[in-house]
This record gives C-alpha cells, structure tokens and sequence, in this order.
C-alpha cells in the first residue's frame, strides 16, 4: 500500500506530504514540517476526503479540514520518494 493511501484514524500523527508541499512551492519555512493530530475519521464527499486536522502550531490546536491526498502520516515521512 502507497504511503499516500493509508487509512487515516483519529488520533494519528499527519504532515503535509512532500508532494503537496513540492506543487506549491513550499519547500522551507513552516509547512514542510507542521505537525498535527487528526481530530475524527475522514470523511468522504463522492471521490473527495477531508480529513480534519487539530494543527500543533496553532492556538489551542485549531482545526482545519485538509484533503486526504496532501497529507501522510509523520512515521511515514521517511517512505516518500525524493
């Protein structure tokens, strides 16, 4: 299984991909390396799913909804191809 397409559970540790990061130009600064918790399982709209996201570097970890394609699970940071 693709790091890109494992199941997310609430809980788990997410980074932004370095992908997503690579298509918008984000390649220093803080988004490489944001880390937060997901906060409830995704939730899926047709062929879309928005994970819910409590950041770590935000107050009192505000949530925010990211695509499930830009984000990967930070133990699998290490896995993503160059």
């Amino acid at each position: 299984m693709s790091v890109y397409t494992k199941n997310l559970q609430a809980g788990d540790l997410v980074m932004y991909s370095r992908l997503f990061c690579q298509s918008i130009g984000a390649l220093a600064g803080d988004i490489p390396f944001r880390v937060g918790t997901v906060v409830k399982e995704p939730e899926v709209f047709g062929s879309t799913t928005l994970v819910t996201v409590a950041w770590h570097d935000q107050p009192a970890f505000e949530t925010a909804n990211v695509l499930r394609s830009n984000l990967i699970l930070k133990s699998d940071r290490h896995k993503e191809p160059a």
